[in-house]
């Protein structure tokens, strides 16, 4: 059985799902352990603004997914006032 205790990113990616699967994939083969994940960043305009385009993008995700409240529990209203309520408080900043 194969097992990976270190994740190791070198160049990031546009897309942050990818970066993100590079490191679920080393749970995904067995391991059981904790896994130390490395990412070596240089201090250029490109990476800062990959790195800054991918946090923007992870953050979004994350607001869609809440406002969308994927369960069998939430009424339409409900999900409505959850995204009227992410976006005042984005145009409030």
């Amino acid at each position: 059985m194969q097992s990976s205790d270190t994740v190791i990113i070198f160049d990031s990616d546009w897309n942050p799902k990818m970066d993100l699967q590079a490191q679920d994939r080393a749970h995904r083969i067995g391991q059981r352990n904790e896994v130390w994940v490395l990412r070596f960043i240089t201090k250029t305009p490109i990476e800062e603004g990959i790195l800054s385009w991918a946090a923007y993008k992870n953050d979004l995700d994350n607001k869609i997914i809440d406002a969308g409240m994927f369960n069998n529990s939430a009424t339409d209203q409900e999900r409505r006032e959850k995204l009227e309520d992410l976006i005042k408080v984005k145009n409030d900043e």
